[in-house]
C-alpha cells in the first residue's frame, strides 16, 4: 500500500502574515527565502523601443540606480519609509527600509546613448530605444507590371 503524503497547509497562513506586515510590496524568493523587495513593473515593445514602468511611490530618485549590460537593465534603490497613523488613544508607526532590485531581461539591444527615464508621481518610465538591428523594418517586395 503506497502512502500519500498531503501538502502541509500551515505554511500558507505563515506567508500570508508576513505578506501583511510587510505591507503591499511583492518580494523575490531566492534559495527558498524571501529576500530583496520587488516593486511591481510593466515592460512593453513599440516599433522603436522597449518601455519599463515601475510603481515606486514614496521613494526618493536619488536613492535609485540604472544600470544597462548588453541586454539587462537593472534596476536598484534603497526604501526608507515611514508612515504615522493615529487611531482613538493608539499612535501607530510604520517604517519600512531595505533595498529593492529588478532585472529586467529585453528581448534585443538597446541604443544606450538615447536611453531616457522620467520619475512621475511615483512611477518610474524607462524608454529604451532599440538599436538599429534590432528595429523591424518593412521590406517592399516588387511586383513585375503586368504584360497586355
Amino acid at each position: 500500500m503506497t502512502m500519500t503524503r498531503r501538502p502541509d497547509r500551515s505554511v500558507v497562513p505563515l506567508r500570508t502574515a508576513i505578506q501583511q506586515l510587510m505591507g503591499d510590496w511583492p518580494y523575490v524568493q531566492v534559495d527558498g527565502g524571501l529576500t530583496e523587495l520587488a516593486p511591481p513593473i510593466d515592460v512593453r515593445e513599440t516599433d522603436e523601443a522597449y518601455v519599463v514602468e515601475v510603481d515606486l511611490p514614496g521613494i526618493d530618485p536619488k536613492n535609485m540606480e540604472l544600470l544597462i549590460e548588453g541586454r539587462t537593465l537593472t534596476i536598484r534603490g534603497q526604501i526608507s519609509e515611514e508612515k504615522e497613523q493615529k487611531q482613538g488613544n493608539y499612535l501607530l508607526k510604520e517604517r519600512r527600509q531595505g533595498q529593492f532590485m529588478r532585472a529586467v531581461a529585453l528581448p534585443g539591444m538597446v541604443d544606450v546613448d538615447k536611453v531616457e527615464s522620467r520619475f512621475d508621481n511615483g512611477q518610474l518610465t524607462i524608454t529604451l530605444p532599440k538599436a538599429a538591428q534590432n528595429r523591424a523594418r518593412r521590406i517592399e517586395i516588387p511586383t513585375k507590371a503586368s504584360k497586355s
